[in-house]
């Protein structure tokens, strides 16, 4: 990470230590060091590093951008197949669940009138 301020080429440095005081967009940051993990001082000038974060968050901003429309593309192909496999296959799924309720229905019949031996209370 190098420093934005450049001091032998900015107007408001120049003018500023002339009259003895500090340029008000000077700022001394200090991040770290990803490989080695110390801490560096950087030499900023504030309205340029603002603008390089605001880059930056612009660039995660549209990856993030990009991958909801991914996501949304994916769950729309998703939902097609989804109707095409039931409209296709949909008959079959209704008599398999027209069947299901038969069967729990007879069972539940049977229940009642404890004709199912793993229903009854053994004594």
């Amino acid at each position: 990470m190098k420093g934005t301020c450049l001091k032998e080429k900015c107007i408001f440095w120049e003018q500023h230590e002339l009259e003895g005081k500090v340029c008000p967009f000077y700022r001394e940051t200090i991040w770290s060091n990803a490989e080695s993990n110390q801490p560096i001082v950087c030499e900023d000038c504030a309205p340029v590093r603002s603008m390089f974060m605001q880059m930056d968050d612009h660039n995660n901003t549209m990856g993030v951008k990009k991958l909801t429309g991914e996501i949304r593309n994916s769950l729309e192909n998703l939902k097609k197949e989804t109707n095409e496999f039931m409209i296709s296959h949909g008959s079959a799924l209704n008599s398999m669940k027209k069947n299901t309720e038969q069967v729990l229905l007879e069972v539940s019949k049977k229940g009642e009138q404890h004709d199912i031996p793993l229903l009854h209370n053994k004594t």
